[in-house]
């Protein structure tokens, strides 16, 4: 019975969810409600499958009313190639759907108009998840990329940046240039203050993803290295990390002298100290 609960997800469904299938009950859109909801799970089990693929620990699935989001324990220190294959196996299911269709199409399974209805769907569903919007799929993608070039807590930033940025465009032009949509409004407004919650927690998701480094094994042959001066704060030194790296840190004191200590031991004064202010200095005193 537990290896068969593993695989299969805790969902949450968000309030405003329910009132919006209350609301097609009350409208006679409960078949396209259903049709998007299928298409929601289906697309939302593609990354349960992949992130179970590679012994995530997987929390819970949220079903929201843009669509779904897989809520895990770790992902800020799994390899990038992880990353991004969990990321592409939601958008992956958008495939199998379209090979759904041409099959009910081709032998008949389906009437026509609700094929046409998932079709419909499907393609909207795929190309909004595409978005660079955290956390989205498309802003999942954006942020990994990011992570190759900037450090992890730079990447966060800007990635949390440009999807405020962007909600606050489409938001606006939604309102200006097309016709109202109450449900995209809706969608924009929930995702921009979406990310403007990540934003001011984003030095808590800072220190989760220092604690996972702290607590993980590493791989000791492959490090990287960092010259900073006795002077610099050792919370500036942790800003620097990227994920799947790792660092051996030159503390120089001086022309002549210089102390060459492990990440492992800077994340551990830093997290037993529990002083922000500390300085290099005093970590190889």
């Amino acid at each position: 019975m537990k290896k068969i609960k593993n695989f299969i997800p805790e969902i949450n469904i968000h309030p405003l969810l329910i009132i919006f299938i209350v609301i097609a009950l009350f409208t006679g859109m409960f078949i396209e409600i259903f049709i998007i909801l299928v298409i929601v799970f289906i697309h939302e089990l593609g990354h349960f499958l992949a992130a179970k693929y590679y012994g995530w620990r997987v929390l819970h699935i949220n079903l929201w009313i843009f669509g779904g989001e897989l809520v895990t324990e770790e992902h800020s220190e799994r390899p990038l190639f992880e990353q991004v294959v969990v990321t592409l196996a939601g958008p992956f299911q958008h495939l199998l759907i379209y090979l759904f269709i041409i099959i009910c199409n081709y032998f008949s399974f389906l009437p026509e108009h609700i094929m046409h209805i998932i079709f419909i769907y499907n393609t909207v569903i795929l190309f909004f998840n595409f978005l660079p919007i955290w956390p989205l799929d498309g802003g999942k993608l954006l942020f990994i990329f990011l992570c190759l070039i900037f450090p992890y807590r730079l990447a966060y930033s800007t990635i949390l940046i440009v999807a405020m940025c962007l909600c606050i465009v489409l938001f606006l032009s939604q309102l200006l240039f097309f016709s109202f949509t109450l449900s995209a409004i809706i969608i924009f407004a929930y995702l921009l203050l979406r990310n403007i919650t990540e934003w001011k927690q984003r030095f808590f998701v800072f220190m989760r993803f220092l604690l996972q480094r702290y607590h993980m094994k590493r791989d000791k042959k492959h490090r990287e290295h960092l010259y900073v001066p006795a002077e610099a704060k050792i919370i500036d030194i942790l800003s620097k990390f990227k994920i799947s790296h790792n660092y051996m840190i030159h503390i120089i004191q001086d022309v002549d002298r210089r102390k060459v200590v492990s990440e492992e031991s800077c994340l551990h004064y830093f997290f037993t100290k529990h002083n922000p202010e500390s300085k290099l200095s005093h970590l190889i005193t």
